[in-house]
């Protein structure tokens, strides 16, 4: 329910925003529990979130 109330009423940025933080949890819980090498997954992070950004970036031209 909160989910469909979010995808109709929340603006692109608060559901970017959202999104991100759930996958940065992700990210922190892989590395807290040993199941991914901390370098690895910041890349691997960073490399997403440039993905994002390029696609925001043409969104806005």
């Amino acid at each position: 329910l909160l989910d469909d109330s979010v995808a109709k009423y929340a603006s692109p940025q608060i559901l970017g925003a959202r999104e991100g933080l759930g996958k940065l949890t992700e990210l922190i819980v892989a590395i807290t529990t040993g199941e991914r090498d901390v370098m690895e997954a910041a890349a691997e992070f960073e490399a997403a979130a440039n993905e994002e950004l390029a696609k925001g970036q043409e969104a806005l031209q």
